[in-house]
């Protein structure tokens, strides 16, 4: 996502897209930071996996 105030500055006060912007990244970081949770949790089972006797 870019930071664009070229056409929403017309509509609405520049704080507000501003505010509006923050909260995006906020979400954003957290969402990658719950991602690479969940990577780290996938690497984990994936080496149980491998590390387990195989079942037929």
């Amino acid at each position: 996502m870019k930071k664009d105030h070229t056409s929403s500055s017309t509509r609405k006060p520049r704080k507000l897209d501003d505010k509006i912007y923050s909260l995006q990244q906020e979400r954003i970081a957290d969402l990658k930071e719950q991602n690479s949770f969940y990577e780290e949790q996938i690497k984990a089972l994936q080496k149980q996996l491998e590390n387990s006797p195989t079942f037929s």
